[in-house]
């Protein structure tokens, strides 16, 4: 099995927020993330979004191909979305 890192696939090719050379620093992620977790729960419950609103709307899009550049964006996301879980996940368990 091959050795994947997404984080070296972004500094190699970069994403569309920016350069190779301008993937942020990991370090910082953790005070982001809560405060992105505050906000993100306050524009859901403000604008009554669920998860059927979601499926409606993302079911309405149109494939097409993409770049290296794209791709990697997509996958920063994922991964960010997948660190907002593990963020929540480990708040719910503090007393």
């Amino acid at each position: 099995m091959q050795n994947y890192s997404l984080y070296a696939r972004m500094r190699e090719h970069g994403t569309l927020a920016g350069k190779a050379t301008d993937v942020p620093d990991v370090r910082f992620a953790l005070p982001s993330t809560i405060n992105w977790i505050r906000s993100l729960a306050i524009l859901v419950d403000s604008l009554k979004l669920d998860f059927q609103a979601a499926r409606r709307f993302y079911g309405n899009l149109q494939r097409r191909s993409i770049t290296e550049r794209e791709l990697n964006s997509i996958f920063e996301q994922l991964l960010f979305s997948l660190h907002q879980i593990a963020a929540l996940q480990a708040i719910a368990d503090v007393p």
